[in-house]
C-alpha cells in the first residue's frame, strides 16, 4: 500500500493528512471512498460527510459491490446518472445538481454533465421547474451518436406530481420529424406511462401510481418494458426504426430547438443507460432508494 502524507498550514495551527492509495479508491478523513465516488464529489464540491457517504453507497451498490438484492454491476451499463446530491444537509446548488457521476468532470459535451436552461430550482429535496413553460435540462447526449438502438433505457425518481391534466408532460425527451424518431419517456399521461425508445409509434402502458422510480428499457428491436419500483409492470412488442439526432433533453422533449411539454414534477434521481434486464431494474431501484434515504429524502 502506498502512504502519502501532506503536510499544510490554515491560520497558525498545522494539519497532518494521511492519504491511503488503495484498489482505485482511497481513504480520507478515515473513510474509504471509491474513487468514481470521491472523482465526483470533488468535481461537484460535495461537502457534507451524510452527502459523501451517500454517493459512495450509491457507486458501490450501483458496481454490484454493495447491498441490492441481485447485487449485479449496474454501473457498467449507465450512460449517465444526474443523483441531484446537495452540498451538504442545507444547501442545494444546481451547478452541483448538473454533474453526470458517472463522468463528472471537463466538458459539458463530452462527458454529459446537463446544461440547465432558465434555472430551474433545485432543493435538498430534489429539482423542479418553476414555471413549466421554460425551465429544463439538457443532457447533451444525443441518441444518434451515444445511445445504440437496441439497448437503451432511461430511469426518473419522482416525488412530487403536480400535474393535473391529460397533456404529456416528459420526464426526458428528443425527437425528429420527417421521418418521426423519438426517443422519450413519460410517467404519466391519461393514468398511463408513456416510453419511445429509437421508434416512431406511441404504446401505452398501464400505471398505477405517479410517484416513484420508474425505469423504461430495450433490451431488443421488437420489445420494450416498463418497470415501477423496480418490479416489471408492462411489456410492449414495438419495434425500432431510427434514433432522433436531437439533444435529449431533461423535464420537456426538446426538436433541436427548443423543448415543450416541460414538466412540473420533482425529480430526486435521474439516468440513461442502455437495455437492463429485470434483475439490473431492481438493483437499480434498491440503489436509488437506499441513496435518497440516506440523504434525508
Amino acid at each position: 500500500m502506498l502512504s502519502l502524507t501532506v503536510l499544510f498550514t490554515v491560520h497558525t495551527s498545522q494539519f497532518a493528512v494521511n492519504a491511503q492509495f488503495f484498489n482505485g479508491g482511497f481513504i480520507t478523513n478515515n473513510e474509504q471512498y471509491d474513487s468514481a465516488a470521491q472523482r465526483f464529489i470533488d468535481n461537484a464540491e460535495i461537502v457534507g460527510l451524510v452527502q459523501k457517504r451517500a454517493i459512495n453507497q450509491l457507486v458501490l451498490d450501483l458496481k454490484g459491490n454493495g447491498n441490492t438484492t441481485n447485487n449485479t454491476d449496474v454501473w457498467q451499463l449507465m450512460i449517465a446518472i444526474y443523483p441531484f446530491c446537495p452540498t451538504n444537509n442545507a444547501i442545494a446548488k444546481l451547478i452541483t445538481y448538473s454533474y453526470n457521476l458517472k463522468t463528472p468532470y471537463i466538458h459539458p459535451d463530452s462527458t454529459f454533465n446537463m446544461t440547465w436552461v432558465n434555472n430551474p430550482q433545485a432543493k435538498v429535496f430534489g429539482v423542479y421547474a418553476t414555471n413549466n413553460n421554460n425551465e429544463y435540462g439538457l443532457t447533451n447526449i444525443f441518441p444518434d451518436k451515444n445511445i445504440p438502438l437496441n439497448s437503451a433505457g432511461l430511469t426518473v425518481a419522482i416525488s412530487v406530481d403536480t400535474n393535473t391534466n391529460n397533456t404529456r408532460y416528459y420526464d426526458f425527451g428528443c425527437y425528429n420529424t420527417s421521418p418521426n424518431r423519438f426517443f422519450s419517456f413519460i410517467n404519466n399521461f391519461s393514468g398511463t406511462a408513456q416510453l419511445l425508445i429509437n421508434q416512431a409509434d406511441f404504446p401505452n402502458y398501464a400505471n398505477t401510481t405517479k410517484i416513484g422510480v420508474f425505469t423504461g428499457s430495450r433490451n431488443l428491436s421488437n420489445e420494450i418494458n416498463v418497470y415501477q419500483n423496480g418490479t416489471i409492470f408492462n411489456t410492449k412488442n414495438t419495434l425500432s426504426t431510427n434514433k432522433p439526432n436531437s439533444n435529449l433533453a431533461f423535464m420537456g422533449r426538446y426538436n433541436g430547438t427548443s423543448a415543450q411539454n416541460i414538466t412540473n414534477k420533482t425529480y430526486t434521481f435521474a439516468a440513461v443507460h442502455k437495455g437492463l434486464s429485470a434483475n439490473n431494474a431492481k438493483d437499480l431501484y434498491d440503489a436509488i432508494i437506499k441513496y435518497n434515504n440516506l440523504i434525508n429524502r
